[in-house]
């Protein structure tokens, strides 16, 4: 195999000692370093090949891929042995919908609709969204990746604020963009908060993971271009699925506001 090739001459013995790292640890670079130079879905070598190519022991690198498998780097698929598993990568600080960030992960984004309803608002939802009335609208979806559950989302609004937003089919369809064609209100700026959390078993059944799986979880307040708020949502992203990452640009040039306003 040529990347395991390339690893040897970049990595090998004879340029780089290793020192205080277990076989295990060593192997799993080796192969986080083989499946940076795949595509998604390529099928991944076998342990003897893999063994042969490395010189890494079989005890080792059978522990090594069990890591790889358990962070969803690589998946064990039936008549297709094992394959590689890019991850979707998520901008935290981007304002884009999360389907618009799902687009750009190479594969087939779907959102299953699940049901929306009127209720009350929970007491953190009115903190932020200052309910006239207390009532909110709640949309529940789950997104897709090559038919792959990745998120399970509850969005919550306003409900006099958006009348009949409960009865929109969200099959497929983006909420920001509802928004903007419908009520003519943009999604602007927001706050994340990502923490993690354990799948109890309403979450294992709509992301089809097991019970105790580790997954994201997401709390975002987002506001309009009125400065005024917008949607209080939660959203469970199944870990070895999705990545998150920092990006920003010009961020050294930010300023406070210095602007005095005493009089």
């Amino acid at each position: 195999m040529d990347r395991a090739n390339d690893y040897q001459k970049c990595y090998g013995n004879d340029q780089m000692e290793y020192r205080d790292v277990s076989p295990t640890v060593q192997a799993e670079e080796m192969l986080r370093y083989l499946t940076n130079g795949m595509t998604d879905g390529e099928s991944f070598p076998s342990e003897r090949t893999l063994t042969e190519k490395i010189g890494i022991s079989r005890t080792s690198l059978h522990a090594a891929i069990t890591q790889l498998r358990n962070s969803g780097e690589v998946t064990s698929q039936e008549r297709r042995g094992m394959t590689v598993n890019k991850k979707a990568i998520l901008n935290m600080l981007d304002m884009s919908s999360m389907s618009d960030e799902l687009n750009h992960a190479g594969k087939k984004l779907t959102i299953r609709f699940l049901n929306s309803q009127i209720r009350p608002a929970e007491p953190v939802e009115e903190a932020f969204l200052t309910v006239g009335d207390g009532k909110v609208v709640e949309i529940s979806r789950v997104r897709d990746l090559n038919e792959v559950p990745v998120t399970f989302e509850r969005a919550v609004l306003i409900a006099d604020k958006f009348p009949q937003l409960e009865k929109v089919d969200f099959t497929n369809r983006s909420l920001y963009q509802t928004l903007a064609s419908k009520y003519q209100i943009k999604a602007t700026y927001g706050r994340e908060e990502i923490a993690y959390c354990a799948a109890d078993d309403f979450l294992a059944s709509k992301l089809s993971v097991q019970v105790g799986e580790p997954l994201y979880r997401v709390v975002s307040r987002t506001y309009d271009q009125h400065d005024q708020p917008l949607e209080y949502t939660t959203q469970y992203l199944v870990g070895k699925h999705i990545k998150y990452r920092f990006y920003a640009k010009g961020i050294f040039d930010y300023r406070e506001d210095d602007t005095n306003d005493s009089v």
